[in-house]
């Protein structure tokens, strides 16, 4: 399921992408919204995997809201001018959409982001013994054993990978290394954490033990479902 959120000024054009996305059963909506607000905060929580955004957003544009959400999610344009499509496509996007937006030219565009985002998480999942990251020094590379990890952070521009015993710093968004990890042996948390599922020691009142690890970890309300779907998984006795 491919978790969408629609954000515009015009309730008009949030009612028809809103139908759009309804019809599909494989995208859900998460929110359709005017709140530019709301988006950054779904956005930082990793609550989405697609955005519908307005270019022609009152306050600040779509386009350079679009720089501050592009290493969270998959971003699809929505505008009424023409000739913005080349910048939109500067900045990353998987497709432009001109208003008014028919069914069929909706369609179009969605299903080129689900194949693109379902090929990066099928891309991710093959990687299953260990990957080389770049740190801060040149020329150099770090080996990370998968199944060495316990947790990792993200940190702005670069993340915290904790295995072993130490803390390797690498050059990667949050969201580039959670597509790298096995998605049956890892799950996030919170926007600034994912952990392994074979490190947890205990769950208590939303916060995560990890094995040989001496900080909890407090559990996202958005990311609380699949975290306990994971959990689910590996328990015996019960309901």
């Amino acid at each position: 399921m491919i978790r969408c959120v629609i954000l515009d000024d015009e309730e008009h054009a949030l009612d028809v992408l809103t139908q759009h996305i309804q019809r599909h059963g494989q995208f859900s909506l998460i929110a359709a919204t005017t709140s530019i607000t709301e988006v950054l905060k779904l956005a930082s929580d990793g609550a989405m995997d697609l955005l519908f955004l307005d270019i022609d957003m009152p306050g600040i544009s779509g386009l350079e809201l679009a720089k501050l959400v592009v290493d969270q999610c998959e971003i699809i344009f929505t505008t009424g001018c023409p000739d913005c499509a080349l910048n939109s496509y500067e900045i990353g996007a998987i497709d432009y959409l001109l208003k008014p937006i028919s069914y069929t030219r909706f369609l179009k565009a969605a299903l080129k982001a689900r194949g693109f985002i379902k090929r990066t998480k099928s891309e991710a999942s093959s990687v299953t013994g260990f990957f080389y990251v770049k740190t801060g020094i040149k020329n150099s590379v770090v080996k990370i054993a998968i199944d060495k990890i316990t947790h990792v952070e993200g940190l702005q521009n670069y993340v915290g990978i904790y295995h072993e015993g130490k803390k390797t710093m690498a050059y990667l968004t949050l969201k580039e290394l959670e597509a790298a990890l096995p998605n049956d042996r890892f799950v996030r948390v919170h926007r600034s954490f994912i952990v392994s599922i074979a490190a947890i020691v205990k769950i208590e009142n939303n916060c995560i033990e990890l094995n040989d690890v001496k900080d909890v970890i407090n559990v996202g309300e958005s990311y609380k479902t699949k975290l306990w779907e994971m959990v689910r998984k590996h328990t015996l006795g019960g309901s």
